[in-house]
């Protein structure tokens, strides 16, 4: 079989051109609008009511080439954080002892906030508030945060706009069913909200904005929101 080849880079000859109206041109049901210069024997040609032409022509084939796209250059390296952190925000269960909230960092920050925004636990006693807390972000749910479950640090960062934010934590006291482990205040579940930064493998967070504290004395459920500029 004699083979017709067409060079048509990206297919662009395959239709006609953008603006210009007229008949098409199509060879064996391909369109071949555009195409200059071939010459074709014993072939059988119709043209329809809207003046489109179609070449019948047995022995021929229609193929396209596209060019092969350059490979794109290698990103550019990303710059190593800086070794100094600003002060991190106490997140210590028990007043004075200034520890700062220190867990695995998380995923690089959507380049729209030009600061980087992070969900963090911490508690006095593992479960023994019995509080679960549900976070939703500018109304959308984002997880559980439950009292059995180890400390929880994260990035929120691609939930968050410049601008307004609402952050809402619906807290559950879990009884039904259970032994009540704790009655003093002085056991508690910590959720912070806050800018923050990453060193090495670790996240501080340096400016707090969302701030709560159940306590194994509270039996209630509470909700309660928070509004911050997120920049």
């Amino acid at each position: 079989m004699r083979s017709l080849a067409f060079l048509v880079a990206a297919a662009a000859l395959a239709m006609p051109a953008p603006g210009l109206a007229g008949p098409a041109v199509t060879l064996n049901g391909v369109n071949i609008s555009g195409v200059a210069n071939q010459k074709f024997e014993n072939v059988n040609v119709i043209i329809d009511a809207q003046g489109n032409l179609e070449i019948q022509a047995k022995g021929y084939a229609v193929r396209t080439t596209v060019p092969a796209t350059p490979a794109a250059p290698p990103p550019a390296a990303t710059p190593p954080l800086a070794a100094a952190l600003a002060p991190s925000h106490p997140l210590a269960g028990s007043p004075g002892t200034g520890s700062g909230m220190v867990a695995n960092a998380s995923s690089a920050p959507p380049s729209r906030l030009a600061r980087r925004y992070f969900l963090a636990t911490e508690q006095s006693q593992p479960d023994g508030t019995q509080y679960d807390v549900e976070v939703f972000i500018n109304a959308s749910w984002i997880r559980v945060l439950r009292s059995a479950d180890p400390q929880v640090v994260t990035e929120v960062t691609r939930y968050l706009h410049p601008g307004t934010n609402k952050v809402t934590l619906s807290c559950t006291k879990r009884l039904q069913g259970v032994e009540r482990r704790n009655y003093g205040a002085e056991v508690t579940l910590k959720v912070v909200v806050g800018a923050g930064n990453v060193g090495g493998d670790h996240v501080m967070i340096d400016e707090p904005l969302a701030v709560m504290t159940r306590t194994a004395a509270e039996v209630d459920d509470k909700v309660e929101e928070f509004v911050f500029e997120a920049r």
